[in-house]
Order: C-alpha cells, then structure tokens, then sequence
C-alpha cells in the first residue's frame, strides 16, 4: 500500500475509497453474490492506516454514510453494496480489480 505516495497525491476521500476497496476484498471470502460485506476495523486503526485524524475520518465516513456507501457499527463498517463501492473505485482509478498494493 502506497501511503506516503498516495497521501501527496490523493484527497482523505479518495485514500479512504481506496482503502475500503482494498479491505473490501480481504473481507470477500464466502460472501454471498450481492450480500454486504462486514470490515471489522475501528475509525482509530483506519485514521491511522490513512495518517488522518479520527475526527476528520468520522465526518468523511458519516458522509459515506449518507451517500449509502457505509453503514458504521461498533468497530465495524458494512458495505451495504459492495457493487456501489466497486464503481466509484473504478469511476476513480479505472480499474474495479483487487488492487495492487
């Protein structure tokens, strides 16, 4: 994963898609074709993965939020529709494959 490079280079809201795509596809195993997807991931250890601060991440995932991108639980974020995460990705980087980090 390319942090330090994409932290020049990207906005928090196009690190954090890339982050959740990234996540996304470790959380895929066994999923149901169409189903959620359960990233069991604190805002702490994401705002650290992404060098944000938690507060800054929590207004930008309430915005993911009302967008329908996330649903926040404890500890956890749900991909209510993956497909819908998919596509931003791809509409944002050109690809929706696993990507390369």
């Amino acid at each position: 994963y390319r942090t330090a490079q994409d932290r020049h280079q990207l906005t928090l809201r196009e690190r954090l898609l890339k982050l959740l795509h990234r996540l996304s596809f470790e959380e895929d195993r066994g999923r149901a074709p169409g189903g959620a997807i359960m990233i069991r991931a604190s805002q702490e250890d994401l705002a650290k993965m992404l060098a944000a601060s938690r507060q800054t991440l929590n207004r930008l995932l309430r915005q993911f939020e009302r967008e329908g991108l996330v649903e926040l639980g404890y500890r956890s974020i749900r991909l209510p529709r993956p497909e819908r995460l998919e596509q931003d990705y791809a509409d944002l980087f050109g690809t929706g494959e696993a990507p390369g980090f």
